[in-house]
């Protein structure tokens, strides 16, 4: 079971790198030993969607999420996020048992950005096309003008 958070709360503070920081409304917030603010344990695991300066997405899973916020932010978090900063909170995906939120992330890191964005834009509808490869040509569309010529091996003998 896990619930999905849209609502974000833009707060005034600005971080070292510049970035306001994005807070969940319906958060339970406490001013951190750090100077951050950051949600109480509350026994919560989450899949978070960021992006990044160069506009692509990073998908992580974590017990602390303004935490881990943070940290990819101060350029300590993960290898990829570091070099692509500053990074926003686009989307995040509550779970009561940390194996469910690494499954989701997991499951979504082999998504497309199509089908990232449009879990981000609340649009799960659309996901089911979004997971539909194109149709491959059968054997036989093939023509015979882009097949390619049969080596000298491959032919029969008396062609």
């Amino acid at each position: 079971m896990f619930h999905v958070k849209h609502e974000y709360l833009k707060l005034g503070a600005a971080s070292s790198t510049g970035v306001a920081l994005m807070r969940p409304l319906a958060s339970r917030l406490r001013e951190g030993s750090s100077g951050f603010t950051e949600r109480q344990d509350l026994g919560m695991a989450y899949m978070y969607i960021l992006e990044c300066c160069d506009r692509t997405l990073y998908v992580g899973s974590t017990r602390h999420l303004d935490r881990r916020l943070w940290e990819h932010n101060e350029g300590m978090g993960s290898a990829y996020t570091r070099i692509r900063l500053p990074v926003r909170l686009l989307y995040y995906e509550e779970f009561e048992r940390v194996e469910d939120a690494f499954r989701r992330e997991k499951q979504v890191q082999g998504w497309g950005r199509a089908k990232r964005l449009a879990l981000v834009n609340g649009t799960p509808e659309l996901l089911p096309s979004l997971s539909k490869k194109p149709p491959r040509p059968r054997q036989g569309d093939v023509s015979r003008e882009t097949a390619p010529p049969a080596s000298e091996g491959s032919r029969r003998r008396g062609d």
